[in-house]
């Protein structure tokens, strides 16, 4: 999970959590009123409205007033929730062992370069019933599933201190500014953006 963002988990969501080094806010929501109703965590992008608005709200007393400006608050934090825009930070694995096993494998050095074609041929499947399976699977297409998959590698591989052309390289695009272009896409802000939020500093939106 980057800076400058969130997990939310929804209610009764068996998950465990690991954080290295760094700190974190975390606020509970009563089920009955949560703003989201996704089935699945997702990573939430965080705006500045929003930070200031949780660390605001984890300095109220466990039985805030429920009228006035703490509950203005928490309805305003609430409808933000609500509203924030999922990251690209999910990619599940199928339940399919031999599929699962080639998910493993991508996910430890993935290419943008993979095609399905070449999936289906080491599960000796068409290529039709092989999009099928991972869709039906996984729940996305293999391109999207593909492209999450790389990004993930990429955020992991530059926290390391890898640099961006060495990591565009090696997920197989030609020119660097390919690659910039795919995660600015995604993320809404280019690779250096997400280097200066690991160094501190907030990333700043690309224009529209």
């Amino acid at each position: 999970v980057p800076p400058f963002s969130g997990v939310w988990i929804p209610a009764t969501k068996p998950h465990r959590v690991w954080m290295p080094g760094v700190s974190t806010h975390s606020l509970y929501i009563d089920a009955q009123v949560a703003p989201r109703d996704s089935e699945r965590c997702e990573v939430l992008q965080v705006s500045p409205l929003t930070h200031q608005l949780l660390l605001a709200a984890c300095q109220l007393p466990l039985l805030y007033e429920e009228s006035g400006r703490d509950a203005a608050l928490i309805a305003l934090l609430l409808h933000e929730l609500g509203a924030a825009a999922p990251l690209p930070m999910f990619t599940p694995l199928p339940q399919n062992s031999h599929l699962a096993a080639l998910c493993g494998d991508f996910q430890r050095q993935p290419s943008i370069r993979s095609t399905p074609q070449q999936w289906a041929q080491k599960l000796s499947k068409s290529v039709r019933t092989f999009n099928r399976l991972f869709r039906r699977e996984t729940g996305m297409a293999f391109c999207d599933w593909r492209q999450q998959a790389c990004l993930m590698y990429a955020m992991t591989a530059l926290r390391e201190g890898r640099s961006v052309t060495e990591v565009a390289l090696s997920l197989g695009y030609e020119y660097p500014a390919a690659f910039t272009a795919m995660f600015r896409k995604a993320m809404g802000y280019s690779p250096m953006a997400f280097i200066r939020q690991i160094n501190g500093e907030p990333a700043r939106a690309s224009p529209p």
